[in-house]
């Protein structure tokens, strides 16, 4: 009874090393190859040429992670939002205009408070 103890004591201290280590041939034993539980590759080449070439990247001969350093060279570039209009100036603002009028300025006031601490991407479509 001692001896089966044992032997299952160092069978699961073997196992926890090997899960741990990410032995690659215990893996294979027994998930098998390629792992069914690893998630499929994607090859994101094409929609980087796709986002690159909105933004007026030159894409010709550059490799995936080429496209993407420019890609975050263009979208990291300094970029203005205006800053939403305070109580006291809504307020102001309220006593200025009609209803009507105060209600769209509320509207595109919190739209613009929605767009602080985001990244905008403006594309405009070429001309015909």
């Amino acid at each position: 009874m001692k001896a089966l103890f044992i032997l299952i004591s160092i069978a699961s201290i073997a196992a926890n090393i090997c899960f741990l280590s990410g032995c690659a041939s215990f893996h294979a034993t027994v998930y098998g190859t390629p792992c069914k539980f690893a998630p499929p590759i994607i090859d994101g080449k094409p929609e980087l040429i796709r986002i690159a070439s909105l933004l007026g990247i030159k894409t010709a001969d550059k490799s995936a992670s080429d496209l993407a350093n420019d890609i975050h060279y263009i979208l990291d570039r300094s970029y203005y939002v205006p800053s939403p209009l305070t109580e006291a100036e809504m307020s102001v603002v309220g006593d200025l205009l009609s209803s009507s009028e105060f209600k769209a300025i509320k509207e595109l006031n919190n739209f613009v408070s929605e767009l602080q601490r985001k990244h905008i991407i403006v594309v405009q479509p070429e001309e015909n």
